[in-house]
């Protein structure tokens, strides 16, 4: 009998008795874990793989054919002693217990010598050189910069054009010029002085009139101007020889330069003082000289610099870099050995074998296979009803049981109404407002979402305007993990009552970002579920297409039953309480889409209050 008929003849399991099996089979299934990775089976699968292997065999015929008499023992022991007589072995450890080499040892790498080394590639080196000429250095002030500046300003002071500049700015009526220079007074009095010498004035002066005339009271305020001492200054230093260069210099570059240099007079004093008074005697340069000759005249450093350049040296160096004294020294270090001295009479041993670790790994092997955990993990490891365990790994699950919504993974408005609004609305034509969790109450470990006739004002998003406001007469509830949680592919579920009131829709469903695609894992409403699909481009006309499968609610009502979606690229199965109602293989989404559950009025003369109940949710992965 296939499953769509035994569904339809309500040969269905109950929820119960699923949650109950499922339960048993993961509590098999976890110890059936434990078991696997319990010391018990490692160590009897580890000893399993090595006793039945070639290598185990290989052992124990080795073992068994062990003699002391041609061995790699035997072997050791007398390249030892041929070691031990040979002249490069006695000339190493007898320089190695020289009081010289001792010294060196000592002595090499230390601060004293590094100190001296330092100190001798210091004084030999360029940098040392150059500080030392320099300080001994007779003219060493004429070859700085600060020199080339001192002397470029007397050289300028010296200049005549310079020189011309300074006496005319500090000339007694500079301020008088200065102040008049392109000066509209100064533009009116030449004028003015144009006006007398014109033909206009000399006949307003022929008049009878002329001294109640304007052409007067100009003249007589132009003799006044004359003798004021404003102008006087100004037309004398007009005059002045040194105009010129005043002209050339004034707000010029160089003035400005030479001001500067003029300013860094006494910071060039101060140099030139400072290193006139440099004494190589007064530097590091000099105190590290006088730390090198002290060093290069100790007995310890010249001793030390013997041995480092003597062939005995390099002989010995050249048998420490050699494999020779390692080979000898770890022989040695073996023939007097506690391992050595039982390994040798381990091999003159009959019973040998019988004293490996193989041979107790074998009788520990013997032992665990008896076991009664091993016995019962071997039974049940392969069996086929673990396969739906082992296939899928939980990516959420919310089981309610806090008493209090998480609001860190569940919204309760649509979620293009946190993004846009940080509000809830209502779509078109939806006669309920989600209330953002007023709606929502806790029993037990289940979430309810509550449907009510009560009047409330909110927002309705109208394509052609917008988000407008308007009267609803019911308040319904909604959840939504668009924030926190999305999934693509996967098997999503949840154990969900219905109560069965008609002109009410119940829904679990997964959406996206945008309109489509979106897949009702169940639609309720009227009696009726609805499995659907939904994908196409909205721009168009009648460009959304559907997939829908419809069946009848009235076995479902009041209990708790478990809606669940398996979805890969290749189909969709949609199953209820583990029986397959629909299947889909052409039209699959490939977003990744996040869970949504409401309650909401469709019809009418809906029976409200209503309630939708959800006892948990759980997402997988495939593994």
């Amino acid at each position: 009998m296939n499953s769509s008929l035994k569904f339809l003849l309500g040969l269905y399991p109950s929820t119960d008795q699923i949650e109950k099996q499922r339960d048993e089979l993961i509590k098999e299934f976890e110890k059936l874990s434990r078991v696997a990775t319990s010391d018990e089976i490692v160590r009897y699968e580890y000893l399993d793989k090595f006793v039945n292997s070639s290598e185990f065999a290989d052992k124990k015929r080795y073992y068994e054919s062990l003699v002391f008499k041609g061995s790699n023992e035997e072997q050791k022991e007398n390249e030892y002693l041929r070691l031990k007589k040979s002249h490069e072995v006695k000339f190493y450890y007898k320089f190695k217990a020289s009081p010289s080499y001792s010294l060196f040892k000592s002595m090499d790498g230390s601060k004293e010598v590094t100190d001296f080394e330092t100190l001798k590639t210091f004084i030999e080196s360029t940098e040392y050189k150059k500080v030392e000429d320099y300080m001994k250095d007779k003219k060493k002030w004429e070859k700085t910069e600060e020199y080339q500046k001192m002397e470029e300003f007397k050289l300028l002071s010296q200049n005549s054009a310079y020189k011309n500049y300074y006496k005319f700015i500090r000339a007694k009526g500079y301020a008088n010029f200065k102040k008049l220079v392109d000066s509209p007074e100064l533009k009116a009095y030449q004028e003015r002085e144009n006006f007398i010498g014109s033909s206009d004035f000399l006949t307003a002066k022929g008049s009878k009139e002329f001294k109640q005339s304007d052409a007067y009271r100009k003249f007589l305020e132009f003799q006044q101007w004359k003798k004021s001492s404003l102008y006087k200054d100004y037309f004398k230093l007009a005059k002045d020889q040194g105009l010129y260069d005043y002209n050339n210099l004034n707000n010029s570059n160089e003035i400005k330069h030479y001001e500067e240099l003029k300013a860094s007079l006494p910071q060039l004093n101060d140099a030139k003082r400072r290193i006139e008074a440099l004494k190589f005697e007064q530097t590091e340069e000099f105190r590290k000289l006088q730390g090198y000759k002290r060093l290069a005249s100790s007995q310890r450093i010249k001793s030390y610099f013997k041995t480092k350049t003597s062939n005995e040296l390099s002989d010995y160096i050249n048998l420490d870099k050699s494999n020779l004294i390692p080979d000898y020294e770890k022989l040695e270090k073996y023939i007097q050995s506690e391992e050595f001295r039982k390994q040798k009479a381990y091999l003159l041993d009959r019973k040998k074998w019988e004293k490996t670790d193989e041979y107790r790994q074998l009788q520990e092997f013997l032992s665990l296979k008896k076991s009664i955990n091993v016995v019962w993990y071997y039974k049940h490891k392969d069996l086929n009803k673990y396969d739906e365990i082992k296939t899928w790994s939980l990516s959420f699950e919310d089981h309610f049981n806090s008493g209090s919504l998480n609001r860190n993974v569940w919204l309760t408005r649509y979620f293009w109404g946190e993004v846009l609004l940080h509000d809830t609305y209502a779509l078109p034509g939806e006669k309920h407002l989600f209330t953002d969790g007023k709606n929502i109450e806790f029993m037990g470990s289940s979430l309810k979402l509550v449907t009510r006739n009560e009047k409330v004002n909110g927002k309705e998003w109208i394509p052609s305007t917008g988000f407008l406001p308007r009267d609803f007469n019911y308040t319904s509830g909604l959840i939504c993990s668009g924030n926190n949680f999305r999934t693509k592919y996967g098997k999503i579920e949840a154990k969900i009552k219905l109560d069965g009131s008609n002109g009410v829709l119940h829904a679990f469903w997964l959406a996206g970002d945008t309109i489509v695609p979106q897949i009702d894992i169940f639609k309720c409403y009227n009696n009726k579920l609805y499995l659907s699909t939904f994908w196409g481009n909205p721009a168009e006309t009648s460009g959304i297409q559907r997939d829908t499968t419809s069946i009848s609610a009235s076995k479902f009502a009041g209990k708790y039953i478990i809606f669940s979606l398996e979805w890969s690229p290749e189909k969709m199965v949609w199953r209820i309480n583990n029986v397959e109602v629909k299947i889909q293989v052409s039209n699959i989404p490939g977003d990744s889409m996040y869970l949504v559950l409401n309650s909401g009025v469709v019809g009418d003369s809906p029976q409200v209050p209503t309630r939708l109940e959800v006892d948990w949710f759980r997402c997988y992965q495939r593994n």
